[in-house]
């Protein structure tokens, strides 16, 4: 089972037709499948895509159940040594889970905190995703590791902290 959550930290819509998921397998500098969005996304709200096509099942019962909508796309067809990246529509990365053109053997990570076999989860004190596609990558430096197929908070991404402090001119 896979899937992925997209989080907009913003206060503003955001027309999701404007961005792709594109998935750089086996350490390729070009993307095997690239994915258009579609729909808009509220304001600190989520997306969910997952596959279109393989054993999907489960995950969009448990989407469904709990009233996450969902999409589908050809992106998410990656495994653990594929990045994946969010990019608007010209290419510029807005985030990346991976190394785009490395091959890092099976897996980015160690332990629990890897790219394989593994669930991970932002931790909500990340306020912006990885934005360049060729630095190395570290799973545990914005991840926390769950079990295979864990998808309780699936949809559910509660945003970063507040760090903001205000001041008096």
């Amino acid at each position: 089972n896979k899937a992925i959550e997209i989080y907009n930290g913003t206060a503003e819509t955001i027309d999701l037709s404007q961005y792709q998921l594109r998935c750089f397998n086996n350490g390729n500098s070009n993307p095997k499948n690239t994915s258009t969005l579609s729909g808009t996304l509220a304001p600190y709200g989520t997306a969910v895509y997952i596959p279109t096509s393989g054993n999907t099942t489960s995950v969009e019962a448990d989407l469904s159940s709990r009233g996450i909508s969902w999409g589908t796309a050809t992106a998410i067809n990656f495994n653990g040594d594929d990045a994946v990246a969010l990019t608007d529509l010209s290419g510029a990365y807005l985030d990346v889970v991976g190394e785009v053109g490395y091959d890092p053997g099976n897996r980015w990570g160690a332990g629990g905190i890897t790219t394989q076999d593994d669930t991970l989860r932002r931790r909500p004190t990340v306020a912006a995703g990885d934005e360049v596609a060729s630095d190395s990558f570290d799973p545990s430096a914005e991840f926390d590791g769950f079990p295979q197929n864990t998808f309780s908070d699936l949809g559910q991404h509660a945003g970063p902290i507040d760090v903001s402090v205000p001041c008096e001119t």
